[in-house]
């Protein structure tokens, strides 16, 4: 009789988070301090939330307008439709 191959069960993965790539950057203690404080004034839970708020702040400051302009560098193109 052949012998039979054990299959494993599949270990879990972590969860998928999204499609966008993420981006570090270092702050100092100062500055990490000041954006702590700006999130806690401003009700943003997260540093990440606050860090992705005051980008948006400063680019609508710099640019007003601007990012109704701007297209979408991920967006895909729409799709042709299919001859029948």
């Amino acid at each position: 009789m052949p012998k039979t191959k054990k299959i494993l069960p599949k270990r879990p993965r972590r969860p998928v988070t999204g499609r966008d790539p993420v981006t570090a950057i270092r702050l100092e203690p100062e500055m990490r301090a000041r954006l702590d404080a700006w999130a806690k004034a401003n009700a943003v839970k997260s540093r990440s939330g606050a860090i992705r708020n005051l980008i948006e702040l400063g680019l609508n400051a710099a640019y007003p307008g601007a990012i109704a302009e701007i297209p979408n560098p991920v967006a895909q193109p729409a799709k042709p439709a299919r001859k029948r």
